[in-house]
């Protein structure tokens, strides 16, 4: 089996697990394009997560204990870095291996 045929596999095999776990949902025409590609084929997907935080009560909780808002902004950005690095470590762990092995490549500002 080729490297591309390996990287559609893992990918696709990637989000079908969430797909049945409840825990994303891929949309059709990504199922589509998915089902249709050559094995050579780069498939681009956007990964999007779930917030953890609920964004007034962030707010009510910044505006509460920090009086300015630089102090607001770097302990906003701070709790929200953290939750990510907790609640995603397991899917970018995933997606870094991907990419060291070359099967995956990230690509920001798509």
């Amino acid at each position: 089996m080729k490297t591309s045929q390996i990287g559609v596999s893992i990918i696709c095999s990637i989000l079908v697990l969430f797909d049945i776990s409840g825990a994303g949902n891929i949309s059709d025409e990504l199922a589509a394009k998915i089902s249709s590609a050559n094995p050579e084929e780069k498939i681009s997907i956007v990964i999007t997560l779930g917030e953890t935080t609920s964004t007034p009560m962030l707010k009510k909780e910044l505006k509460t204990n920090y009086k300015t808002l630089p102090e607001r902004h770097k302990y906003g950005i701070a709790k929200l870095k953290g939750e990510a690095a907790f609640s995603q470590s397991d899917i970018l762990g995933s997606l870094k291996n991907l990419e060291i092995s070359g099967l995956a490549e990230e690509r920001i500002g798509i």
